[in-house]
């Protein structure tokens, strides 16, 4: 509405505007119908001022032309009567009475000329308030545009704000699931750095298995690293492990009920079956072995020796 008051065009607002917000829209399209019948109705009186006073000047015009013609006319009577008056044909009275008339003629001829000037000048001061009402109008509509832009920034900010406010307190599972059990269910609980929420049984193709690891092995393992997942419920040496990835390591230790301190690691695989297709259950026992580099089997002969020349060095 203020735009198009400022602009000078018509009220159009957008059809998902309209459609969302109907009743809001035809407030809108009434302020900007009234706010446009003030102005039109102000400029109206200051038009018809100028139309007076244009016929006003039509009219002195016409006087002017009017009363010249009588001055000239006068002036060329008396002109000729002086001429008559050395042969005695006329009296000095006479045309002493046709100076009169011709000073007479030159002041209505010169009223006529002052008129116009005063007639000319409110015409131009009236087109003048035209113009200063309608841009004492459009600069309130602007102001009152600028405002409102800066109150909407302002929501803007605020409604931003409030959005990363409620992003950051969302909590979304690492894979799509069911919800197996809570952990924390109570208004107001806290929940530790990295600590469980719930345990969610994955419906994704892909499999996830979470660890505990131990903090001394923490500078070992990270994001990205290859593992073997084994488990209890298949014998390795026949079924053998499934392949997979380090995905997530809690960004602080743990401390369970019973007082042991570990990392949360997630794990995703693969596969999501072992051998000959034999399913992965939510629940199983699985032991995780990160691959933190290689070695040949003559490194792991030659180990207890190096040990032991390390600890002849160290001794005296």
């Amino acid at each position: 509405r203020l735009e198009a008051l400022t602009k000078g065009h018509g009220f159009q607002a957008p059809q998902d505007v309209v459609e969302a917000a109907p009743n809001i829209v035809e407030h809108e399209k009434s302020l900007y119908q009234t706010s446009m019948d003030e102005l039109n109705s102000t400029i109206s009186v200051g038009r018809d001022r100028v139309a007076q006073r244009r016929q006003e000047l039509i009219e002195s015009t016409s006087r002017l032309g009017q009363l010249s013609t009588a001055y000239e006319l006068a002036q060329d009577e008396l002109k000729a009567t002086k001429s008559l008056l050395e042969s005695g044909a006329v009296s000095p009275l006479e045309v002493t009475r046709l100076e009169k008339e011709v000073a007479r003629a030159r002041g209505d001829r010169d009223q006529a000329k002052a008129q116009i000037a005063r007639v000319k000048s409110s015409i131009f001061e009236a087109e003048g308030q035209i113009r200063e009402v309608s841009l004492r109008y459009k600069n309130s509509w602007r102001n009152e545009l600028s405002a409102t832009l800066a109150n909407l920034d302002s929501l803007t900010e605020g409604n931003k704000a409030l959005e990363d406010r409620v992003s950051q307190s969302e909590v979304r599972s690492p894979s799509k699931g069911i919800i197996k059990r809570l952990f924390v269910n109570t208004v107001g609980a806290v929940v530790m750095p990295g600590g469980a929420i719930a345990e969610v049984v994955s419906e994704e193709d892909e499999l996830v298995v979470e660890a505990k690891l131990s903090p001394s092995d923490r500078a070992f393992v990270a994001p990205g690293q290859s593992v073997v997942v084994k488990f209890t419920a298949y014998e390795y040496a026949i079924y053998g492990g499934l392949d997979g990835i380090v995905e997530y390591i809690s960004p602080d230790t743990i401390v369970d009920e019973r007082g042991n301190t570990f990392y949360t690691v997630r794990v995703k695989t693969t596969k999501t079956t072992l051998g000959d297709n034999r399913p992965i259950i939510p629940g199983m026992i699985a032991q995780v072995d990160v691959i933190t580099g290689r070695k040949t089997v003559l490194s792991y002969i030659l180990k207890p020796l190096f040990r032991a020349k390390e600890k002849a060095l160290r001794e005296h």
